[in-house]
């Protein structure tokens, strides 16, 4: 079925009042594929209005959406230098200070989990006993995250291959990565809407929070009201946030709060409260 511009935009508006989240430009000829290819599965009268309705009325819905509309690249140790200051300088001195303690991570925008894979095999390498929250807003994503199994692709060799060697346990018959259960006990999913946060109850004291590739669909009013919440409510005193390198880079400086000091390791930024 083919979309009219005023419907595709009328849909693109659901999902922003729904979401806060802002589609990228390069992004909508993808996206308005996806629901044309929608709208010829619904069998109804009206497909266009139908599909309307299920946005703003089943949350999975707008999920699959919402998928397609910020679509990127998943795969293990994606920004790699941010795992390297975690081995090298967060997680050494946390066994120092805290050698029989939980470390309490948090994975805000974990998509399908390999972020949140790489987070729990570097903190068991480095000796850190974590607990580890992963939310996102796609119910679907969040139990692709539970089951923790994988495809060759989920490795890149531009990015991330310096802690490869983490993953070789993992690594089945067929250059799959299929996760222990020893490491996905460590791992509780959730579901979160990060545009509608006061509706959650949220993690607190977190030591470690990835909230990294999601901003940047966010207006700046809606960004500066989940930074505002994350880094009082859920970052623990002494904690580190993380933002994917382009957005600590774009960010404006106004937005990020107070109680949160911007740290520069060679030419990576990240948060410490």
């Amino acid at each position: 079925m083919t979309l009219s511009e005023n419907d595709f935009n009328q849909i693109i508006a659901i999902m922003t009042k729904c979401s806060g989240i802002i589609p990228l430009e390069c992004h909508k000829p993808m996206i308005r594929e996806f629901i044309e290819k929608r709208l010829d599965q619904i069998r109804d009268y009206e497909p266009i209005v139908k599909f309307k309705f299920l946005l703003e009325q089943e949350k999975e819905e707008l999920a699959k959406l919402i998928s397609i509309s910020i679509y990127d690249e998943n795969y293990f140790f994606r920004e790699e230098k941010h795992f390297y200051i975690l081995k090298r300088e967060i997680f050494p001195e946390w066994h120092r200070k805290n050698p029989d303690l939980i470390m309490n991570i948090w994975d805000a925008a974990c998509s399908t989990g390999e972020e949140v894979y790489s987070l729990a095999l570097l903190a068991q390498d480095c000796q850190i006993i974590p607990q580890i929250v992963a939310s996102d807003i796609s119910v679907s994503a969040l139990n692709i995250c539970s089951m923790g199994n994988y495809s060759a692709d989920s490795k890149r060799y531009d990015d991330g291959a310096m802690f490869h060697n983490l993953l070789m346990p993992c690594l089945t018959d067929n250059n799959h990565l299929a996760m222990p259960g020893e490491i996905r006990s460590l791992i509780h999913t959730k579901q979160i809407n990060l545009a509608s946060l006061k509706d959650y109850n949220l993690p607190i004291k977190q030591h470690v929070i990835f909230l990294r590739n999601v901003l940047i669909y966010f207006d700046e009013e809606l960004q500066a009201e989940i930074l505002k919440t994350i880094a009082e409510n859920c970052l623990a005193d002494g904690g580190y946030l993380f933002l994917s390198q382009k957005e600590a880079a774009l960010i404006n400086k106004e937005i990020i709060p107070s109680c949160l000091k911007r740290i520069v390791f060679d030419d990576i930024s990240y948060f410490h409260k």
